[in-house]
């Protein structure tokens, strides 16, 4: 199968049944897993080349020569990272559900397993170490306050509340972002299996495991990584206020058109291929307010101002919404 594959795609090549029939009925939850191109990596770890400069064409005088010059070339070793998701029920629970049966509840905690698995990979593309330390890195920090990939929607400004949101301009290719899965694209689900498992030996888990137990246990996981092949893969405009609340001075820091053509002219024009916004739903309501101005809309025929639409691009880029990314409530932390 050519490159670009989806997650869903390449889970399929795997061969593992119980995998192939669940992940599509979680993964629209991870709409990252679903866009983002992935392909598989021999191995837990691959080479990414860099071209960082061009040979220098020049003019010259007839008969003066000219110097000669070549590209020059960057290569970074990137390393996979293991995700193990360890499921564990016992028997005696398992066998006490008088509503469903096994095959329904073990089918059911599999797929509340890779939910769980997606929405962390889909956490990690953003947040990286932030998220968890033992994974890769995100585009957050990666962009960082960089002003050539970042743009504060703040303008420096202070917020108070600390209730603020980002969002991601993504070009998602073989040479920008992609996600990498090692072992040759290998994701394991496996099939559920009973065996005898430690208990713990009082209310402690560090207690001594001296009891035993029948249970049934499964797991979910794989080598995963984040490719950021170019300099030019992602862009970033923070600071986006909560639409639920204003900081003390009654400002919101609203997501605009303006910000976001803004973004738009930071990007080299031939790299303006393969993009797509995500954002939280707090961000993508701050934009549908910042291009609703009540005074001057039409009233539906109850007698209510009316309200732009959901917005579904931005600088002419189409908009996902995404749950992977923070959506703050006023006064509740931020990002």
């Amino acid at each position: 199968m050519a490159f670009p594959l989806t997650l869903s795609q390449l889970a399929a090549r795997s061969g593992n049944d119980a995998l192939i029939g669940l992940v599509d009925d979680v993964i629209y939850n991870s709409p990252e897993m679903q866009l983002i191109p992935t392909r598989p990596v021999v191995g837990t770890s691959y080479r990414v080349g860099r071209v960082t400069s061009f040979p220098n064409a020049q003019f010259t005088q007839v008969g003066q020569g000219a110097t000669p010059s070549n590209s020059v070339f960057n290569q970074e070793v990137a390393s996979l990272y293991w995700l193990d998701l360890q499921l564990e029920l016992a028997e005696a629970i398992v066998k006490a559900d008088e509503g469903n049966t096994m095959e329904d509840l073990l089918t059911g905690e599999s797929s509340r397993a890779l939910r769980s698995a997606f929405q962390l990979l889909g956490k990690q593309i953003y947040y990286g170490l932030a998220n968890d330390p033992n994974g890769f890195q995100g585009l957050g920090p990666v962009i960082g306050t960089n002003t050539q990939y970042y743009i504060d929607a703040s303008a420096g400004s202070p917020n108070p509340t600390g209730a603020n949101s980002s969002a991601y301009l993504v070009r998602m290719s073989n040479d920008a972002i992609s996600m990498a899965v090692g072992r040759n694209g290998i994701m394991e689900l496996a099939p559920w299996a009973k065996q005898q498992v430690s208990v713990p030996n009082g209310t402690s888990p560090t207690q001594a495991t001296i009891k035993k137990q029948m249970a049934y246990v499964s797991n979910f996981s794989g080598y995963f990584g984040l490719t950021v092949a170019s300099a030019f893969s992602a862009w970033k405009i923070g600071n986006i206020s909560s639409a639920i609340g204003k900081n003390s001075g009654g400002t919101t820091f609203n997501l605009t058109d303006q910000l976001g053509a803004e973004l738009m002219a930071l990007i080299p024009l031939q790299y303006r291929k393969d993009l797509k916004w995500f954002m939280p739903r707090d961000a993508a309501f701050s934009l549908q307010a910042s291009r609703t101005a009540v005074t001057q809309q039409v009233t539906t025929p109850e007698g209510y101002y009316g309200w732009s639409a959901e917005p579904t691009k931005l600088a002419g880029i189409e908009i996902i919404q995404t749950d992977s990314l923070k959506n703050p409530v006023a006064g509740v932390g931020g990002e």
